[in-house]
């Protein structure tokens, strides 16, 4: 997995590569633009080869000035805008102007010489890097104003332009339609008023020191395919049933028998060996004809769920997909809280009745996992002012609980108590459909009936969700939650066997 590092921390790995290496920063300048235009060509080259890269004065603006070189030398047609005094900008910016070639038209920015971008379909952003302090002003606030106006595809280098690396940004920043970025994620990238600035995010390597130690600083991560793979692996031949573990799962009520249904569905499609669903009576003969597969238990209550099975013979146990919040249902789950010693997950409504119910935290067994979406987190936690307090509430409750807190979303955080915070990278707009988070709810519970650790099986099922979304939604189409299960099979096959 990625470290999600600070500016000042991956200063710090920049200036201890430099000398452990041997290298200088301009060294390291060219083989950091060489990597982003190595990825930029992949993405690109069969797309266009016109170009119009906005540079600034600083090591960004220089890291713009070698993707020009490079581009023009792959063929590009390449522009390059200057925005600030070049004969104020740092050395290895000096140096690179200095190697651009005479064919690359350079044009000056500047109030008294407004220009356009021509042609050119992509608009490459190298006005401003992860150094920025202060919100932009002057010549650099209209240039990012002009790019945003000119609905060209845009690509930045390693941040879009006027967004902190590492807190929340409330001036105008460069509304990136791709970022390819150096060697590591940042921070801000991952707030919710962040993501869409940011777009289709890449990381590539730019061979910064295996040997910096103070990497152990950061507690933030994103989630890769390899860190899936680990944890899931082929079926052995001799394996049955038995093998794959035995959920319950509690969901559904007067009205809600869907969530069940999806639940159930994707506990199954996720591997389980077996699943229960215990439901309201009235629910029965819906489960048993729209899941054959699993088995269905029928709770005394017509309209909601009001008992607590014996959990013997049970390895995990999922609550809350649609079993509504009457008392019944609030007795029950304080019930299940109660006698619970297996790995257990809850979700929705059962959340919901959590929030109201402070004291029931403490009583959680360790390690509980709980999947909440903004509302249900607001709702336990209280409100928050930015992303950036979001994601110190997210760390803190989820310490003082001694919960895995799966905060659902856009890059879904799965937190742990020990401090660790595992960002994921699969999913995508389309999966904001009635009935994805009870999709979730039977992964979580599928896997940790598999005997996977509380943390594993969390972020796991988060990214498995997320790629059964991707593969659902391929081509940008709008999608039900029961198609993100029906592919949630064939998520978990091209992890274990290493498709693509």
């Amino acid at each position: 997995m990625l470290g999600i590092l600070s500016a000042d921390l991956i200063r710090a790995w920049d200036g201890f590569t430099i000398q452990e290496q041997q290298i200088t920063s301009y060294d390291l300048m060219e083989r950091a633009a060489t990597a982003w235009t190595n990825r930029f060509i992949e993405c690109y080259s069969a797309v266009t080869k016109n170009v119009v890269v906005v540079c600034g004065i600083g090591n960004n603006g220089g890291d713009g000035l070698v993707i020009a070189r490079l581009l023009k030398s792959d063929h590009f047609k390449v522009r390059v805008v200057l925005v600030g005094n070049p004969e104020k900008g740092t050395n290895d910016f000096k140096l690179n102007l200095k190697q651009l070639p005479d064919e690359v038209e350079v044009l000056r920015f500047g109030a008294a010489n407004p220009i356009d971008f021509f042609d050119s379909e992509v608009i490459v952003d190298a006005l401003f890097g992860s150094g920025i302090s202060r919100p932009l002003e002057g010549e650099h606030l209209a240039m990012v104003r002009m790019i945003n106006q000119s609905q060209k595809h845009v690509v930045s280098v390693d941040i879009p332009s006027g967004l902190f690396p590492d807190h929340p940004t409330e001036s105008p920043t460069v509304c990136a339609s791709h970022t390819i970025t150096f060697q590591a994620p940042k921070r801000s990238f991952f707030f919710p008023e962040s993501m869409d600035l940011v777009g289709k995010l890449d990381v590539v390597s730019i061979g910064l020191s295996d040997k910096f130690q103070d990497l152990n600083r950061t507690h933030d991560f994103l989630l890769e395919r390899n860190d899936i793979s680990k944890i899931i692996r082929p079926r052995k031949s001799g394996s049955h049933k038995g093998n794959f573990g035995h959920v319950l799962l509690m969901a559904g009520s007067y009205g809600m028998t869907g969530a069940a249904v999806l639940s159930a569905k994707a506990a199954l499609r996720s591997g389980s060996g077996k699943v229960t669903v215990h439901t309201a009576a009235l629910g029965y003969s819906i489960l048993q004809q729209s899941i054959p597969e699993a088995m269905v238990t029928a709770d005394s209550d017509q309209h909601c769920i009001s008992e607590v099975k014996n959990l013997s013979g049970f390895d995990a146990v999922g609550i809350g997909p649609g079993i509504g919040q009457s008392q019944k249902v609030v007795d029950a789950l304080g019930r299940l809280i109660d006698e619970c010693r297996i790995p257990l997950v809850i979700d929705a409504d059962a959340l919901n009745i959590l929030s109201r119910q402070n004291s029931w935290l403490s009583r959680l067994p360790e390690h509980t996992i709980l999947t909440p979406h903004p509302g249900e987190f607001r709702r336990l936690v209280g409100s928050w002012k930015d992303g950036e307090d979001r994601h110190r509430l997210l760390k803190k409750f989820s310490s003082e609980s001694n919960c895995i807190v799966v905060l659902k979303g856009a890059h879904s955080a799965v937190a742990s108590p020990d401090g660790s915070v595992y960002f994921n990278s699969t999913g995508n707009p389309y999966m904001a459909t009635p009935g994805s988070g009870d999709v979730l709810l039977g992964v979580v519970a599928s896997f940790l009936g598999q005997g996977m650790a509380p943390k594993e099986a969390a972020y796991g099922a988060v990214y498995i969700h997320g790629l059964a979304g991707d593969l659902a939604s391929a081509g940008g189409r709008t999608i039900l939650a029961g198609e993100i299960a029906d592919d949630l099979s064939e998520a978990i096959k091209r992890i274990a066997q290493g498709l693509d």
